[in-house]
């Protein structure tokens, strides 16, 4: 687990310093020109194959991915009835 301090003023929302100075020399920037910015970690080990008769792909992100995917591939889809849609 990753404890985040997050603090926040009228001026500026800030977070870790600690951060907020690593960041600020890997961009070569002075940390007061970091107003803000997002974390995200992300799972670097390669997808698997799983299960008693390796029928399951394991990875990460996948269930996330295919999400995303099938949204967007039904809002495409609905664009032909969108306009007979009343409750749109």
């Amino acid at each position: 687990m990753l404890a985040v301090e997050f603090c926040y003023s009228e001026t500026r929302a800030c977070s870790s310093p600690p951060q907020v100075k690593l960041l600020a020399r890997t961009l070569n920037v002075a940390a007061s020109d970091i107003i803000d910015f997002e974390l995200q970690l992300t799972d670097t080990q390669p997808a698997a194959i799983g299960g008693l008769h390796d029928e399951f792909v394991l990875s990460g992100r996948l269930d996330n991915q295919c999400s995303c995917y099938l949204a967007t591939e039904a809002l495409i889809r609905s664009l032909a009835t969108v306009d007979a849609d009343w409750t749109v």
